[in-house]
């Protein structure tokens, strides 16, 4: 017999996979939100740099957005250096 509990866990896991399939993109959306050609993209994935996880599901390749914006911050400039000034 299930208990309740046990049910809303169940439905609570599935709308969390639902929540977590709406997160991936395609190449060609992963591209335009790093700002970056599809090209690009198709490059680092295949030399391995920079590495940016990807999931491989049949001959789709699909990016999570939480992976795309941890590369995007790793890669934030945070300040400028000022030349000498004469």
């Amino acid at each position: 017999m299930c208990s309740i509990a046990s049910i809303c866990d169940v439905k609570l896991w599935n709308i969390n996979k639902m929540l977590n399939k709406v997160n991936l993109v395609n190449t060609e959306q992963a591209a335009k939100y790093l700002a970056i050609s599809k090209r690009t993209l198709s490059n680092w994935r295949s030399i391995g740099f920079p590495l940016i996880p990807y999931l491989k599901i049949g001959r789709c390749i699909r990016y999570r957005l939480s992976d795309l914006d941890e590369y995007l911050n790793q890669n934030r400039i945070s300040h400028t250096s000022m030349g000498s000034m004469s």
